[in-house]
């Protein structure tokens, strides 16, 4: 892998840090979270976490497949 190419996650299970909040936002629903802020040090994965979350509850809940 070049110095300058950043690892793609695919999914949840993927991630290996931040176990708790994805624990929970497994747990959540999109309507229950439309107004959270994802906030923290540049390169903490918040851009990351937050577009899993929206693919996995696209799949999950509206059953609605990723191409």
């Amino acid at each position: 892998m070049l110095w300058c190419t950043k690892p793609n996650k695919k999914s949840f299970e993927t991630i290996l840090h931040h176990r708790t909040l994805i624990n929970n936002l497994k747990n959540t629903t999109l309507l229950n979270l439309q107004h959270t802020i994802f906030y923290g040090k540049s390169g903490g994965g918040k851009k990351i976490i937050a577009k899993q979350y929206i693919d996995y509850s696209l799949m999950k809940h509206y059953n609605i497949k990723k191409v």
